[in-house]
Formats: structure tokens, sequence, C-alpha cells
């Protein structure tokens, strides 16, 4: 059951994260080592992640939706997860406000 709730988790919530955080370094031509630094923390958050999604289902449908209609921007709900990230966002900081329209 935690192996399918992890896959659940991980498809719905981290991958669209993580995929809209590379996005935006990969616009912005960040450094490779920032983009790996994201991408290695962002996958090591599935189990917080699953840990926030079973303690607290409703928040975890509010904030998929947010994240989908773009309410909730991916950096947020991360460190939301997982605030172990923190660092791995701030390095990133600088090369994502340069792709925000």
């Amino acid at each position: 059951m935690t192996s399918f709730l992890m896959s659940l988790v991980s498809f719905f919530l981290l991958q669209p994260i993580e995929q809209a955080i590379t996005a935006q370094l990969a616009r912005a031509q960040a450094p490779p080592a920032i983009v790996q630094q994201v991408v290695t923390c962002t996958r090591e958050a599935a189990p917080a992640a699953v840990d926030r999604v079973t303690s607290d289902p409703i928040w975890a449908v509010s904030t998929a939706f947010g994240l989908w209609i773009g309410n909730e921007s991916a950096e947020s709900v991360l460190i939301k997860v997982a605030p172990t990230c923190d660092t791995a966002l701030q390095a990133a900081q600088p090369f994502l406000r340069g792709t925000r329209a």
C-alpha cells in the first residue's frame, strides 16, 4: 500500500513540481548543478509528501488542484512538503525569479 501511495503522490504532486521548477531553470539557463540539487531534493521529498498526504488528504487535493490551476507555485508547495528543500531552492532563486513574466 505504501509503494502505491508513494507512486500516486509522486505522479500527481512531486513530478509536476519537479517539471515546473526544472523547466523554469532550463529557460533561465541555470547551471546543471543547481538543477540537479532541486531534482534530488524533490525526489527525496517523497516520504515527507506521503506523510503529509496521509495525515491531511484534503490539503493534498486542494494543493494539487491549486498547483494545477496556478494558484500555488511549485516552489511554495515543495517547501510546504519538504522544508529541507529550502537550501536547493535558495540556490535556484536567482534563476527562478528571472523566468517569471
